[in-house]
């Protein structure tokens, strides 16, 4: 049975802070392309149309959301899901590209 993706952001938010797995899929599905477009606008030098620069972005999601649930980060969100996504996830695309620039 596919679960249904949860589009209040409070409940997803309540159940991540109770390391439901099931929420962690649902969020990651809700947010995983606007966080694509997130990286795209974020890291300079990112062709959209070059598959290893997608590629490399779809990882560079996937790998955060893996570390948010083992760093039980959604445990201290304060702010609204979608905030905390973002301020995240770019703070970790400069940090990514500052280490390892893209190469056109």
């Amino acid at each position: 049975m596919k679960p249904t993706v949860m589009k209040d952001d409070r409940q997803l938010l309540r159940k991540l802070k109770k390391r439901d797995p099931n929420a962690l899929n649902d969020t990651f599905k809700q947010y995983r392309v606007w966080l694509l477009m997130v990286a795209a606008a974020t890291i300079p030098d990112v062709d959209v149309s070059d598959k290893a620069h997608i590629a490399k972005a779809k990882k560079m999601v996937e790998d955060f959301f893996i570390e948010c649930w083992e760093q039980q980060l959604f445990k201290h969100v304060d702010v609204p899901l979608r905030t905390f996504l973002f301020r995240a996830f770019t703070e970790r695309c400069r940090k990514q590209h500052a280490l390892h620039p893209v190469i056109p």
